[in-house]
């Protein structure tokens, strides 16, 4: 028996994915458990985005209630692997140290294996990266196998936690399949040149850098272009990103979209842009990948690694990819987007081809392979 748990349901597109992709196409007894799906779930759907202390409260509460319930299905299934998705402490303690260590104890001989999404937190503080790592490093000794994305995420992985090559397993994200896309809604090529950044909003997406990176366009390029910014931005982000959009070029969307109403924005852009400053892989370039539109990054490992695909030789940098932090690189790169100086149907061929190669199949059959070197499991 393998459980696969997310105690707070923060990867939860991602869980379901790979669990229905190992539930159809393997012979393997395979359990999910998130938030509302065999854990208990305390906060609304419609109030997960928010940032009120009250709810942060009640997701600890939650986060503590279903380490419990997890427990108790370990010891009922007599579960063999034990895959977590997100350990929701290890930002601010080492509680799951004991956690893990009771479970290894009570349970034995159960092989956890973590997935670290990201490397590091999204946004975590210089100062509080040093005791980030004094942990991760403590609770690591009771993981068996890690699983990263991307071999550039396995290379920090291993030099800055000092975790042994061998129990890292790179195991690629799978692309998300995308909204359903109303063709109506689509624009005509008459109409202005249409960028779009969606998500939600934080200084380490780089927001601030496309916001930033619009308002320097020539004024003869401004009346030539459409920038949508959509979901939700955190309060004092969005008064610094209203104040920086001095030339008002930025159509905004400060709240969290439905899946409709997102594919609509989609439908609608020409370019889809990530400037983020940091991240080990990102489910906005993975969902992107499958809409048929043209995509700009920041210059990031993750990033260009994702994008290169099987490509050592990638002839496209000049088009996908602008200087990391550099809202002037971004700007000339948007011009010659608006200018239709790059070939749209090239780079559309190019990210149908990537769409194929990360496919949920090719992911469960990585990750099961983990499960299988840990336990010889056989199904």
């Amino acid at each position: 028996m393998i459980i696969i748990a997310d105690i707070t349901g923060r990867t939860r597109l991602y869980d379901e994915m790979l669990f229905s992709s190992m539930r159809d196409n393997h012979d393997a007894e395979v359990s999910l458990l998130m938030p509302g799906h065999g854990l208990l779930c305390l906060i609304p759907k419609r109030f997960l985005a928010s940032s009120n202390p009250i709810k942060r409260i009640v997701k600890i509460l939650e986060c503590i209630i279903n380490y419990f319930v997890l427990g108790f299905k370990l010891y009922a299934s007599k579960a063999r692997v034990l895959h977590i998705e997100w350990l929701p402490f290890l930002e601010i303690s080492g509680v799951e140290y004991y956690i893990l260590s009771i479970y290894k104890h009570l349970f034995s001989p159960l092989r956890i294996v973590l997935t670290v999404h990201n490397v590091f937190p999204h946004d975590l503080k210089e100062s509080k990266k040093s005791a980030y790592i004094n942990r991760f490093r403590r609770i690591g000794q009771y993981i068996d196998a890690m699983i990263v994305h991307t071999a550039t995420s396995k290379k920090e992985l291993c030099s800055i936690f000092n975790v042994d090559e061998n129990r890292v397993h790179i195991c690629p994200h799978g692309v998300f399949r995308p909204f359903i896309i109303n063709e109506s809604s689509k624009k005509s090529g008459l109409d202005k040149f249409v960028v779009l950044m969606f998500g939600l909003h934080s200084y380490y997406k780089g927001t601030d850098i496309l916001v930033e990176a619009v308002n320097r366009l020539p004024d003869s390029y401004k009346s030539k272009v459409d920038v949508h910014i959509v979901g939700l931005v955190e309060a004092d982000y969005f008064a610094q990103l209203k104040e920086m959009d001095s030339s008002h070029m930025i159509k905004w969307k400060n709240y969290f979209l439905s899946d409709k109403e997102l594919g609509e924005e989609i439908a609608l852009c020409d370019l889809i842009v990530l400037p983020y400053r940091a991240i080990s892989q990102s489910g906005v370039l993975l969902l992107s990948l499958n809409c048929r539109k043209m995509i700009v990054c920041s210059d990031l490992p993750s990033f260009k690694e994702t994008l290169h695909g099987s490509d050592d030789n990638c002839s496209f940098d000049h088009d996908l990819f602008f200087k990391s932090d550099d809202s002037s690189s971004l700007c000339s790169l948007l011009q010659n987007y608006i200018d239709r100086k790059v070939s749209e149907q090239r780079l559309l061929n190019r990210m149908e081809e990537l769409a194929k190669d990360y496919s949920w199949e090719k992911s469960a059959e990585k990750t099961m392979e983990v499960y299988r070197r840990l336990v010889s499991y056989n199904g």
